[in-house]
């Protein structure tokens, strides 16, 4: 069988567009059915760098705003427990106030109470979150930061019972942003405090007035001070929070972003993929057309 140069090379050009057309038939199926539009970075064309970008952007947001989590944990943690300690010298200066009137004051359990209190701020301030002290500075772990003498403190030092650093936390919350956060058991506000019940108890025990003002004293500077450092802290925690916040709402965009330019877009696929069918079925029928027609008719 005899064949033209002319009708080879047409028939070569034909059967590439087929094979082209069948290319695309099955890549577009192939996105249609996974939803996404290449499995590698070279099958998104000029969007591979910018999608390289955004998913970098997007692991990086991730990374903040899941430790901007759980820093946001521990803060209100501390916050919740600093609360319980205000709330409990609020209540030791009532009871010194009540103390100190000459005619009921000798009635109260001063002493009794005073002992509970110092157990229960020293069980406060060795709370930990996930295994980690909150109160200890950068001890975090090992031994809990304070552990009570076996006799009432009765001044406000904190070497009497404080086995963490004064080291403050740090913590990178976004690209350039570090802040410094935290409260550590050590402070004055919790010498005083300690000196507060220790003086209490003695001084209620030996009716000693001068002692029960100076626990007064104490509790009222104690009280001033962690008021302080509690608005310290809540002011770090909702700059923690307006951060993350900011990182969720870019997290959505880049989400969205990489959605855009890596997801199929179904009815345009299915009207693409209509379209490659109908071309490849012309394509088909014109060859098997071509395949049929002998000399005569083609020279008719």
């Amino acid at each position: 069988m005899l064949t033209r140069v002319g009708d080879l090379a047409q028939n070569n050009r034909m059967t590439g567009y087929m094979l082209q057309t069948q290319t695309h038939l099955r890549t577009t199926n192939e996105q249609i059915a996974s939803g996404t539009r290449a499995k590698r970075y070279e099958g998104l064309g000029s969007d591979a760098a910018l999608f390289v970008r955004t998913d970098s952007a997007l692991q990086r947001t991730s990374g903040f705003v899941a430790e901007n989590q759980r820093l946001s944990d521990r803060a209100a943690a501390m916050d919740t427990a600093m609360s319980d300690m205000i709330d409990m010298v609020t209540r030791l200066r009532t009871l010194l106030i009540q103390r100190l009137d000459a005619t009921t004051g000798a009635n109260l359990p001063l002493d009794v109470e005073a002992e509970a209190m110092t157990e229960q701020l020293a069980s406060l301030l060795n709370r930990n979150v996930d295994g980690r002290f909150l109160f200890a500075g950068s001890k975090t772990t090992g031994e809990r930061p304070v552990q009570l003498p076996g006799v009432p403190m009765l001044t406000a030092d904190q070497a009497a019972y404080y086995k963490g650093d004064e080291l403050r936390l740090a913590a990178r919350v976004d690209i350039d942003v570090t802040l410094t956060y935290g409260v550590h058991a050590g402070e004055a506000a919790f010498a005083q405090a300690f000196a507060a019940l220790g003086n209490a108890k003695e001084g209620h025990q030996s009716g000693d007035r001068t002692m029960l003002a100076t626990a007064l004293d104490f509790a009222n500077a104690a009280l001033d001070d962690m008021i302080r450092r509690r608005a310290d802290l809540n002011t770090t925690t909702a700059r923690i929070e307006s951060i993350t916040a900011s990182q969720e709402s870019s997290l959505l965009y880049l989400k969205n972003t990489l959605s855009d330019l890596n997801d199929t877009d179904i009815p345009m696929a299915m009207s693409r993929m209509a379209l490659h069918q109908v071309a490849l079925e012309a394509s088909f029928a014109t060859m098997a057309k071509l395949s049929r027609l002998t000399l005569t008719e083609y020279l008719r």
